[in-house]
C-alpha cells in the first residue's frame, strides 16, 4: 500500500491477533508507531488484547502509557481490555485498582475482574465481586459463569 491510515493498520494487527499472530501483531504496532501513524481508541484497545492474551505485561504497561497520553482511559472498551490485560498478565491488584477507578463499567468489565479472580485461585473474591455486580443491577452473562469454572476444569 502507498498509503497508511489508522484503519488500514488497526486492520492488519487485528487480523493477525484473530488468527493468534500476536507477536507478529505487535511488530507491526511497533513499526506502525516508528512509522509516525496516529493511533485510535480502537488501536490501543486492540493491541491491550493481544498483550493479555500473549501475558506481555511490559508491553501492555507501554500501551497503557499511550492511553494515558492520548486520554483513552474513559473509554469503555480500552478500560476493559485495561482490566483483561493487567488480570491476565497476573497483576490483579492493578486490574481491580483500575476497575474500582473507573466511572462506568458493563458485564464485561465485571467479567473481566471475576474471571481474573477466578484464574489466579482467589474464589472469595470472584463471588464477592459477583455479588457486587448483582448489587449494581448487572446481568451476567454466559461468560461470567462459565469464565473463573473454566480455568478450574482445564487445571485438573
Amino acid at each position: 500500500m502507498s498509503e497508511r491510515d489508522v484503519g488500514s493498520w488497526n486492520s492488519l494487527i487485528s487480523g493477525l491477533a484473530q488468527n493468534s499472530e500476536g507477536r507478529n501483531a505487535l511488530f507491526l504496532f511497533k513499526k506502525m508507531r516508528v512509522e509516525g501513524a496516529e493511533v485510535d481508541v480502537m488501536t490501543v484497545s486492540g493491541v491491550l488484547s493481544v498483550c493479555a492474551d500473549l501475558a506481555a505485561l511490559v508491553n501492555g504497561k507501554q500501551v497503557y502509557g499511550l492511553v494515558i497520553k492520548y486520554g483513552f482511559e474513559l473509554y469503555l472498551p480500552v478500560g476493559n481490555a485495561i482490566i483483561d490485560m493487567y488480570a491476565k498478565c497476573g497483576c490483579m491488584e492493578d486490574a481491580c485498582q483500575f476497575f474500582m477507578n473507573m466511572p462506568i463499567k458493563n458485564v464485561v468489565s465485571w467479567t473481566s475482574l471475576i474471571v481474573g479472580y477466578g484464574k489466579h485461585g482467589l474464589g472469595m473474591e470472584a463471588l464477592e465481586a459477583f455479588d457486587n455486580m448483582e448489587r449494581e443491577g448487572i446481568v451476567p452473562n454466559k461468560i461470567t459463569f462459565l469464565g473463573p469454572y473454566m480455568h478450574v476444569v482445564m487445571q485438573d
